[in-house]
């Protein structure tokens, strides 16, 4: 890795920390799975950081199933309330039916912000400010590297 690369690891690296970091301090962890999801992708030219599906309803909520039959609903419930909603329960420590937190989310959806969940997990680490230092660093780099070459031809 060279140069700009470097940066952009290094960045995307830190970036995912923070991000764990966040999503720990805002006690939105459950099973761990936003954090062993997250995974970065560099080469020399960009930078991704990968983050599972449903970090979506974590910054930004779920709608109701308004639109949906009592039958689909009944449907729905029954699939969440027996496979992923089972363990969030268990690792929440909570004394609820997994079924009945289905059943309101399939009447409510999930609104958030909320009293346990401000939104901002992603916006607070990946904003503005980081992405202008991001792009002060490679600055910095490309005028010190551009600095040399003239510097190098000049000698010749």
């Amino acid at each position: 890795m060279e140069g700009i690369q470097l940066i952009l690891n290094d960045w995307s690296e830190r970036t995912k920390q923070e991000l764990i970091d966040k999503y720990h301090s805002l006690g939105l962890k459950a099973s761990g799975a936003f954090e062993d999801g997250l995974s970065t992708e560099t080469d020399e030219n960009s930078t991704k950081i990968w983050t599972v599906p449903h970090t979506w309803y974590m910054v930004n909520g779920r709608g109701a199933n308004s639109k949906q039959s009592e039958e689909d609903v009944k449907k729905w419930v029954g699939w969440a309330g027996s496979t992923f909603l089972k363990k969030w329960v268990e690792d929440k420590g909570l004394d609820i039916s997994p079924f009945a937190v289905a059943y309101k989310i399939a009447r409510e959806g999930i609104r958030v912000p909320n009293q346990h969940n401000d939104g901002t997990l992603i916006s607070s680490v990946i904003n503005d400010n980081s992405i202008s230092g991001l792009l002060s660093q490679m600055g910095i780099y490309i005028i010190k590297d551009i600095k040399t070459e003239i510097q190098q031809t000049w000698q010749r």
